[in-house]
């Protein structure tokens, strides 16, 4: 989540090393929460406590970003 705001904040695109880094752990758990069959991924249900987790992970993400900004 951080990369994905330091394009719109900070104006700096996440280099190649830095995508991949982040696209082969999701394809990761991805496999593993779809237990093989990529078609279960459709029928996921998100409840609240998931809504909670990624909320606290958007805050977090904004607040990394953000320390650049940070008086010294």
């Amino acid at each position: 989540a951080i990369p994905a705001l330091s394009v719109p904040l900070l104006g700096q695109p996440a280099q190649w090393h830095q995508t991949l880094g982040i696209l082969l752990p999701l394809a990761g758990v991805a496999a593993i929460v779809a237990r093989g069959d990529l078609g279960a991924l459709a029928e996921l249900r998100l409840n609240q406590g998931d809504l909670w987790a990624l909320a606290a992970v958007a805050c977090w993400a904004l607040y990394a970003a953000g320390l650049r900004w940070r008086p010294a």
